[in-house]
């Protein structure tokens, strides 16, 4: 079966292909696109026609971006090959609330294809930094996070040889590579508009690269999202429903939980709430039978921060290409108050040694 790379392959005829082992026998007669979006990913919204009810009217795809530059990116970092497989392999069996999969497909060129549910049927939205029930809405996201960790948390079908090792071998690292590059490039454009934490937080994430990942990644492993800031959530009634999973990882379960504490979260939430929505993750873990004391926890929290701030300063020191850089600089002003707060360089100082 091929695998699509432009949005006008989604044909009738392609869908009917991948459709038939929900419904054997059923035939879509026309599709329309009804939206289109490229970033990381390329996006389309689709209405199917056809007269069996088993199948859906409409469906979510996602693909390589549209254009040449940004699917060399996607290329080289695997992500869309990752996401897919997540959707292939994992999804139907993590605790919480992700997009149904109608097909999941990759190559081993590195194409990829999702034919995802379509969460605008349901009544799902984006939700917001500037929602009355921000602190609320955390909550819930940490009984989710805290159900996904628990879940897989040690499990060895993720380690090498294992059914998912996939998993572990593509996990971003924050390790030595381009990475490094990106960051003073950033330093470079807009250093000389950032605080003294930032500065600090450079010279130590470029001169002890290796140490730095290894104790980010230090400590009991789980399944984590790995990018799991507001915009790869959806909600409703219900709560959270955690989309683009393109940099799922295997580590500790608290980076999910401090990526998005640190850069989702209002920051007059984040001040008033982050030690009970911390705490609310290590009690929801125990009740799931994994224990965690929580100053373990919270000092994990705090360093785990590191990692909302690599991803927020790389993103600005990009420019526009992944995110308008107004987003990322942003990102980079919260993400230095979080360090700065939180003293978290100090406790980096104190376990690099």
């Amino acid at each position: 079966m091929e695998i699509p790379v432009e949005v006008e392959e989604l044909t009738a005829e392609w869908l009917t292909e991948v459709l038939q082992p929900h419904a054997p026998g059923s035939v879509v007669e026309a599709v329309e696109i009804v939206d289109r979006s490229s970033g990381t990913t390329g996006r389309a919204r689709l209405l199917l026609r056809s007269s069996d009810e088993r199948l859906p009217g409409s469906v979510f795809v996602k693909l390589p971006p549209f254009t040449p530059e940004r699917r060399t990116m996607v290329d080289m970092t695997g992500m869309g090959v990752s996401e897919a497989r997540f959707y292939r392999e994992l999804a139907g069996s993590v605790p919480v609330r992700t997009p149904g999969v109608w097909h999941a497909a990759h190559s081993p060129e590195g194409g990829y294809v999702m034919v995802l549910e379509d969460l605008t049927v349901i009544g799902a939205r984006q939700p917001t930094q500037d929602e009355d029930d921000a602190a609320e809405f955390a909550e819930q996201v940490m009984d989710a996070f805290a159900a996904l960790h628990a879940t897989f948390q040690g499990d060895p079908r993720f380690s090498p040889g294992g059914e998912f090792a996939w998993v572990d071998e593509h996990t971003m690292r924050y390790g030595p590579g381009p990475g490094l590059d990106i960051i003073r490039m950033g330093v470079a454009s807009f250093g000389d508009e950032m605080p003294p934490v930032f500065h600090e937080m450079v010279d130590i994430y470029l001169t002890r690269t290796s140490e730095l990942s290894d104790l980010l990644f230090s400590g009991p492993a789980t399944l984590i999202h790995g990018d799991s800031h507001i915009g790869n959530m959806l909600r409703d009634d219900d709560g959270p429903i955690l989309l683009d999973w393109a940099v799922v990882g295997w580590g500790p379960g608290l980076r999910d939980v401090a990526y998005f504490v640190g850069n989702s979260v209002p920051e007059e939430v984040r001040r008033q709430h982050e030690q009970g929505l911390v705490r609310r993750y290590v009690e929801a873990l125990r009740g799931h039978g994994v224990e965690m004391p929580f100053e373990e926890a919270w000092d994990t929290y705090r360093l785990q921060l590191v990692t909302g701030w690599i991803s927020a300063a790389s993103t600005a020191s990009l420019g526009d290409a992944l995110q308008p850089l107004e987003i990322g600089m942003r990102a980079t002003h919260r993400s230095n108050r979080a360090l700065d707060e939180l003293d978290v360089l100090a406790l980096l100082r104190e376990r690099l040694g």
